[in-house]
């Protein structure tokens, strides 16, 4: 009768201990998946790759917007030295192009009596014109000189009675010049003015010129085969002669029975003058593309 009454109480204190041992062990795993990784990325798989994902897109955004930012700093930086350094550039190329031809030249204003030999005058390289007038009435003739007494152009004034004036050219290298100065008379006024033209005085075809004296004309830009006509009213003798800028002659034509009127033609691709010599007596000298 008694050990038939203490089987249900051991049964039922073990079903209790078994409960318990399930309770105890239930609290432990959900310990253990709540704070193991590994265990709750094998328990929960979906969910762990899920995360990786969205935790290494995104280090890759965060990463690709490092490089933009640090690549516009660099673009940025590129772009500011480069327009600091511009200007300098403008600057010094600005500078450079500013050369002799631009720049603004006095004439150089030579006067006197008589016969002499003038102080150095210096030139730029380019074209030079000499204006002159002669109040006597005697011969007059001037010559030009370079710096170690070499003479340049022996004709600059050639032999002429006065009073007379006019114009040459001669195309000279930078340095320093003198003149030679012969007046017969030994005590005339005379006076040269020495000026050396912009390159963008420089003119066009067709051209027109106009005098009564020993001239030469603007500097002249030809391309392509050119005639130079002219007419003369006066009674002296009247040459008519073309150079480059460089002095060098093309063409020359002498003429003794005037009045007269002529021409003669050059092919041309630069910059030349025509040089009219004559004691005076007016003309017209036109120069155009021959047609």
């Amino acid at each position: 009768m008694n050990e038939h009454n203490d089987n249900p109480k051991n049964r039922n204190k073990l079903i209790i201990s078994i409960l318990v041992a399930i309770v105890i062990i239930l609290v432990i795993f959900v310990i253990i998946i709540a704070f193991t990784t590994p265990l709750r990325n094998i328990l929960f798989p979906k969910r762990s790759v899920v995360r990786e994902t969205i935790e290494t897109e995104t280090e890759e955004e965060v990463q690709e917007a490092s490089e933009i930012l640090i690549e516009e700093k660099e673009v940025g930086e590129t772009t500011k030295i480069t327009e600091e350094e511009r200007p300098e550039e403008t600057t010094e190329e600005a500078t450079e192009a500013t050369t002799d031809e631009e720049e603004e030249i006095e004439p150089i204003i030579i006067s006197g009596t008589g016969t002499t030999s003038t102080d150095f005058f210096e030139i730029r390289e380019g074209m030079t014109i000499f204006e002159w007038i002669y109040e006597g009435e005697t011969i007059f003739q001037v010559e030009l000189y370079g710096e170690e007494g070499d003479k340049v152009d022996e004709n600059l004034v050639q032999a002429i009675i006065g009073p007379a004036n006019g114009r040459n050219a001669d195309y000279l290298p930078k340095g320093k010049y003198y003149l030679d100065i012969d007046e017969w008379s030994g005590n005339n006024k005379w006076e040269i003015v020495i000026k050396q033209p912009h390159y963008s005085e420089v003119k066009e075809l067709p051209y027109i010129f106009e005098g009564n004296r020993a001239d030469v004309t603007d500097i002249l830009s030809v391309n392509g085969l050119a005639q130079v006509s002219f007419t003369y009213k006066g009674s002296n003798n009247i040459d008519i002669e073309v150079k480059t800028k460089y002095g060098e002659r093309l063409e020359w034509e002498n003429y003794i029975e005037c009045p007269c009127e002529g021409s003669i033609s050059f092919k041309g691709s630069g910059e030349y003058l025509v040089y009219i010599e004559t004691k005076g007596g007016d003309y017209v000298v036109n120069v155009d593309y021959k047609k």
